[in-house]
């Protein structure tokens, strides 16, 4: 089974506060973060890719267990990070 989650991305700098603010996110019971899926040899990775070049609102469908492999926290929107 799949679920079409929000799907929204942030870029940031090293030392510019994204830990802190992401820490902080990630408590919020509505967001799910997801860091660095491009730096790894992940099978979100393309698709995610993909999206991001699409038009807004962006969406992602996720099955079950990819919902588990990434943390995601059911009727939350999803957060990518992507550390530069």
């Amino acid at each position: 089974m799949t679920e079409d989650i929000p799907l929204f991305h942030m870029t940031s700098m090293a030392g510019s506060g994204e830990t802190m603010l992401l820490r902080d996110l990630s408590v919020h019971p509505g967001i799910t973060v997801a860091s660095e899926l491009f730096d790894k040899d992940h099978s979100l990775a393309s698709q995610l890719q993909e999206r991001f070049k699409a038009r807004w609102p962006h969406t992602i469908s996720l099955t079950s267990d990819e919902q588990v492999e990434i943390g995601y926290k059911p009727g939350s929107v999803l957060l990518i990070k992507q550390g530069v």
